[in-house]
């Protein structure tokens, strides 16, 4: 097996391309296909009735993307000289096929460090991360707040539109003479909201999600394993996220708890806890953050309680939905 990096590979493989204009060709053809930040608004219907109040969530979504993005070339710039990755030069138009080279295995790095933002880093990555995320925990606490803000301009618009297409499907099913094509159109108009709604909820708990990643590292990486949060009235402790869930016991007023597990993959509503070592949920709205809490503990917690906010409003407009399409 070729153990060589794919620049080293490139420059041996290429020798034959002794016209720039080739090799230029090739450079072309690969930045077509270069590592790129995710885009929230891929997918998305740009005509859709809501199209302008998702906007600023997307654009929220992108800013955080392309900060990380950011993170990941620096550090593989860095790489690419700390490694010795860089092909020699040598003079003349083999220089042209060590830049392809360079680029293609920068490239490759950054999308290796991305990857890796997007996930939990550990170790010396976590350390360079949280000392960032720490130093701009004030601005993005903000940032949620303007999110949180448009996000309810946006479950408001798609309640309305839902309204409009339910009340379309009721003016076709009460028509004098019954006229199933326009029966069939109405349908297909809510069925439409109903996956517009799916997106909205993806696209608003992937943008939550974001910004609460940033203290998920942190309580892993420094106050030993988990978020320290308080009971601010007396709380059960459940064995799973839901109201009807078995109480495992009841925690005080005033307690302190701490969170297990990541809070991006959490039941919105629901904080994961550690209570004297026995573990169950609890509703986010009985949880406050310690007045010592760091600004990035703040910031889990206010994305947490949005969260729980949003979720209660999308839950009625599902209800709703269903109810009507007979689902």
């Amino acid at each position: 097996m070729d153990s060589r990096s794919p620049s080293a590979r490139l420059r041996a493989s290429l020798t034959s391309l002794s016209r720039p204009a080739a090799a230029f060709g090739l450079v072309a053809a690969i930045a077509a296909g270069c590592a790129a930040p995710k885009d929230y608004g891929a997918g998305l219907n740009p005509m859709d009735t809501c199209a302008p109040e998702r906007k600023p969530i997307v654009t929220a979504g992108n800013e955080v993307e392309k900060r990380s993005f950011a993170r990941a070339k620096q550090i593989a710039d860095r790489r690419m000289e700390t490694e010795n990755l860089k092909i020699q030069r040598t003079g003349g138009s083999s220089d042209i096929l060590a830049d392809i080279g360079d680029s293609l295995e920068r490239d490759k790095l950054v999308r290796e460090e991305y990857a890796k933002l997007q996930a939990n880093p550990t170790g010396a990555d976590a350390v360079q991360m949280l000392s960032l995320y720490q130093g701009e925990a004030a601005n993005d606490r903000a940032r949620l707040e303007s999110v949180a803000q448009t996000t309810k301009a946006l479950r408001e618009c798609r309640a309305r539109s839902i309204a409009q297409a339910q009340q379309e499907l009721r003016d076709a099913r009460s028509l004098p003479v019954p006229n199933p094509t326009v029966e069939t159109a109405a349908r297909q108009n809510l069925q439409y909201q109903a996956e517009a709604l799916r997106q909205d909820d993806s696209l608003i708990n992937q943008i939550f999600g974001e910004y609460t990643t940033m203290a998920d590292l942190f309580a892993a990486n420094q106050s030993g394993g988990g978020r320290s949060l308080i009971v601010r009235a007396s709380a059960p402790l459940r064995a799973n996220p839901s109201e009807s869930a078995t109480t495992i016991t009841t925690a005080s007023k005033g307690v302190r708890v701490r969170t297990v597990g990541n809070s991006k993959n959490a039941t919105p509503g629901w904080q994961m806890v550690d209570f004297g070592g026995k573990i169950g949920f609890i509703q986010t709205s009985l949880l406050t953050a310690p007045a010592t809490a760091s600004p990035l503990e703040k910031l889990a917690h206010e994305q947490a309680s949005a969260a729980s906010a949003d979720r209660k409003s999308s839950d009625d407009m599902r209800q709703s939905l269903e109810n009507a399409l007979g689902t």
